[in-house]
């Protein structure tokens, strides 16, 4: 295992600057494509690998990850790379992670995806306007609408799709048919909302784009992204989920001390690229120049600074949030940490069942960061690592002063609520749970409750939250958490704001359960039932929660219909017939995965479908 250095004494600290110092006068060995690489013992007296350090090491701590990798770029150069804690355990003995080490990078490879289409759009072959239609003809949905989807709603997710098809998405072999399920699935699905309404997170768009850009250049998704990306900026150590991953180099998972069965991320485009810190450094570094770097041209710089704009302006969102401002591949590109700082920068990070990864860019500076590890280390962790870095760095620079800190989050003053109290109560839903306002323990103040489907109860989430001036809820005692009803047109939405370490940020959380009739006694006579997942993939890494599906009559909430499968979230079954209806329309995060449920007869028995997968 790699520890972190420990310098016990000033006159050991002075030799190890000027020993630094020395070898950083030295000269670098220099990688494939022309880059310059600098050393992880170099750049010891730079501050921004002491917060590093620091922020890895908290991180591995809260999270129980088992390695971490990182790599910081500025101007053409990886100024630092460093992997700590165990890739693996072999015959009982621990191998140390290495910069060679390769990590999944789960929802962070759409960025390799996005940098794919724009290499076609620079050649004609296509724009980002076109209707997907046009070039990938297979696709197909239940809902007309869809033909006016375009490439532009793909990339920056606002093309109405129901969210990622779970079906298959992770396995423990290589499942190359997953593309092509995605297809079949959305062929007997309807549209969220129509295409370019709202922006809201979801993998099957990059799956679509992902046989688009195989289909248009006529190679295939992956010899495409490896001729025309991967090869010229030197990543050797960079391969998709789908293909053979060399199980020396690759960072294995563990929960509990055990080692888990290597993970197969079969979603290409959208979650299924295996990389290096250092590799991906290569990406960002053509990223931050430009799209040029030394001699190699991926990208004119006209398509680094489209990816890099705002696609959700003038979109419908009630409560804008710099959590999800969408480019071209980035989740955001108002990075809220970095804007605290004043410094616009991009991002994406990403999760799956065994890695988390984080990408920040701020191309203004020419700078950017990769952090990435294994287990239960989330997108969040890395994420929260890669802040603190960049902005060391930037103040290493001398480009801030110093790194921001959040405001103090102060209540402020308490306005009468009697009045508005009826106009905000009831229930709330979102992708993931379910949501109660009512009256507080106190005169003038509200509760925010959240059902438990475990034990069936509703349980308090916040309590004595007063009406402040700004409009948002907040209690005396925790304002640094604070939550806003907005309502928009037949909608009403709650919202969120919290204090991160660095800034204060907002999302919407939910949005009001509106009464759409009387289910279908068809349908209510399946409440408080459950349904086994029945045709999955055998190999497939389903987690415990998504194999059962239940049909819920919430307490106290009347005769509404909620679904758990991998969401939680409520469906229109008032209609009649064998589908109960998606009806939630949310801007960002909360959208994630909704999906019309269905009735499906089998040997005299009642089966559900939700998305691609049947529930007996």
């Amino acid at each position: 295992m790699k520890f972190l250095l420990k310098v016990k004494n000033y006159s050991l600290l002075i030799m190890a600057l000027i020993v630094s110092a020395l070898y950083w006068g030295s000269s670098h060995s220099a990688l494939a494509g022309g880059f310059g690489r600098s050393s992880s013992q170099e750049p010891f007296f730079l501050f921004a690998t002491g917060e590093g350090r620091d922020a890895v090491r908290e991180a591995m701590a809260a999270t129980g990850a088992t390695a971490v990798s990182l790599a910081l770029v500025d101007g053409d150069r990886f100024v630092w790379t460093e992997a700590f804690g165990v890739k693996d355990v072999v015959g009982g003995r621990p191998l140390a992670a290495s910069e060679e080490t390769m990590f999944g990078m789960g929802q962070a490879s759409k960025l390799v995806a996005a940098i794919a289409v724009m290499r076609l759009v620079e050649r004609r072959a296509i724009r980002l306007d076109d209707p997907v239609v046009r070039h990938l003809p297979a696709f197909r949905m239940r809902a007309p609408e869809c033909q006016a989807i375009t490439i532009r709603m793909l990339l920056s997710h606002a093309s109405g799709l129901p969210g990622t098809d779970r079906r298959n998405l992770y396995t423990t072999v290589p499942f190359p048919g997953y593309p092509k399920q995605v297809l079949a699935t959305l062929a007997g699905q309807r549209l969220k909302h129509p295409p370019g309404f709202l922006h809201a997170r979801g993998n099957d768009g990059y799956t679509l784009l992902e046989e688009l850009v195989g289909a248009v250049s006529g190679l295939g998704y992956g010899t495409f992204v490896q001729k025309e990306i991967l090869d010229p900026l030197g990543m050797g150590h960079t391969r998709f989920g789908v293909a053979a991953l060399p199980e020396r180099d690759l960072s294995r998972a563990f929960r509990g001390g055990d080692r888990l069965p290597r993970e197969c991320t079969n979603a290409s485009a959208a979650a299924g690229l295996f990389s290096t810190p250092e590799d991906m450094a290569r990406l960002i570094t053509m990223v931050v120049n430009g799209g040029t770097v030394k001699d190699v041209h991926i990208l004119d710089e006209a398509s680094i600074q489209e990816m890099g704009r705002d696609q959700t302006r003038n979109s419908f969102n009630p409560v804008p949030s710099l959590l999800a401002a969408f480019g071209l591949g980035w989740d955001t590109v108002e990075q809220p940490a970095l804007r605290a700082a004043g410094m616009r920068a991009w991002s994406i990070q990403g999760t799956t069942t065994q890695y988390g990864t984080a990408i920040i860019v701020v191309p203004a500076e020419r700078m950017g960061v990769i952090v990435t590890g294994a287990s239960g280390f989330t997108g969040v962790s890395a994420m929260a690592v890669a802040e603190r870095v960049l902005l060391r760095k930037l103040v290493e620079n001398k480009r801030i002063l110093e790194m921001p800190r959040a405001p103090e989050a102060m209540p402020g003053q308490a306005l009468p609520l009697d009045e508005g109290l009826p106009g905000v109560c009831g229930l709330y839903a979102s992708c993931e749970a379910a949501y109660r306002a009512g009256p507080g323990s106190h005169h003038d103040t509200l509760r925010l409750e959240v059902f438990s489907p475990d034990d069936r109860t509703w349980r308090t989430l916040a309590d004595q939250l007063k009406l402040r001036a700004d409009g948002w809820f907040a209690s005396d005692e925790a304002p640094e958490t604070s939550f806003r009803f907005e309502p928009a047109g037949a909608r009403q939405y709650l919202a969120r704001r919290w204090t991160t370490r660095f800034t204060r940020v907002q999302e919407i959380l939910a949005e009001k359960v509106q009464p759409r009739g009387k289910p279908d006694p068809a349908w209510t006579r399946l409440a408080g039932r459950a349904w086994v997942l029945a045709n999955e993939h055998p190999s497939s890494l389903v987690p415990e929660p998504e194999r059962r599906l239940e049909l819920l009559i919430l307490p106290g909430e009347g005769e509404c219909l909620f679904v758990r499968g991998q969401g939680y979230y409520p469906v229109d079954a008032s209609k009649g017939g064998p589908v109960a209806t998606m009806m939630l329309q949310i801007p960002g995060s909360a959208e994630n995965d909704l999906e019309d449920l269905r009735m499906v007869p089998m040997n005299g028995e009642t089966w559900l479908q939700l998305g691609g997968r049947i529930y007996r």
